[in-house]
């Protein structure tokens, strides 16, 4: 049985492939990398249009919009796009709609604040997993378009000779720490997916300093609710200390 086809948006190429178990396969060549989807959920086909589209406007709008303030931001900061391109794919400067939790979309020209955005990567180093921006006026604060990403670098914190003879896991404070340190190690982006990945690690993290390590170790431990551990006192159940 041939699998339906999806037409994609402007920019992006489809190959859809036979179908596979009960559901149908769908792969999505995008530039560098080939992912496989399965159209048996609709909510997943949804993100996954949404995901093609997002990165078709993405490809065609940061080739031409604010290149000037894109070759700014990498001469300012010294990033060597030779060393870290195939980490980060695409790269871009393009004006940003904020939203709560961190989030944010591609915003009109003319309207938003610029932003400099990177794709994030998944374990195997070529999976798109989301964009990450960082706002030209506050790099530190990275956003997320999806909210998929905890850590960039996440092959490194997954690789266990990352660990080997001793290594341990650098964490660096900011995305464009990373970026500056050629994409070795990890940034946190989302605290909160971070928190989980750091704790589920097969090896030690280390934080660029005393304090940023501190940071990294509260963060991880606060995934830990300590009111649902219990001790049994005169047979009545009490929140351990």
């Amino acid at each position: 049985m041939q699998p339906n086809k999806i037409k994609a948006p402007p920019g992006i190429e489809t190959a859809a492939t036979a179908g596979t178990g009960s559901g149908r396969s769908f792969d999505c060549v995008t530039g560098s990398d080939t992912q496989t989807y399965r159209n048996s959920d609709p909510l997943a086909t949804a993100l996954w249009l949404a995901e093609l589209a997002a990165r078709a406007e993405f490809l065609r709008r940061a080739g031409f919009e604010h290149q000037r303030e894109w070759l700014s931001f990498i001469r300012m900061h010294g990033l060597d796009l030779h060393r870290i391109g195939d980490f980060i794919g695409a790269t871009g400067v393009l004006p940003i709609t904020e939203f709560q939790g961190n989030r944010f979309d591609f915003a009109r020209p003319g309207e938003g604040s610029p932003a400099f955005i990177i794709e994030a990567r998944g374990e195997d180093e070529t999976r798109f997993l989301d964009f990450v921006a960082q706002p030209l006026s506050a790099p530190e604060r990275p956003l997320t378009m999806f909210g998929r990403v905890g850590l960039l670098g996440i092959w490194n914190a997954s690789n266990a000779s990352t660990y080997a003879l001793g290594g341990f896991l650098v964490v660096h404070k900011t995305p464009l720490d990373w970026l500056r340190a050629g994409c070795q190690g990890s940034a946190i982006v989302d605290p909160k997916i971070a928190a989980r990945q750091l704790y589920d690690l097969p090896g030690n993290v280390c934080g660029q300093d005393q304090r940023h390590s501190r940071q990294l170790l509260a963060m991880a431990d606060g995934i830990l609710d300590r009111k649902k551990f219990l001790t049994p006192v005169d047979s009545r159940w009490r929140v351990a200390s």
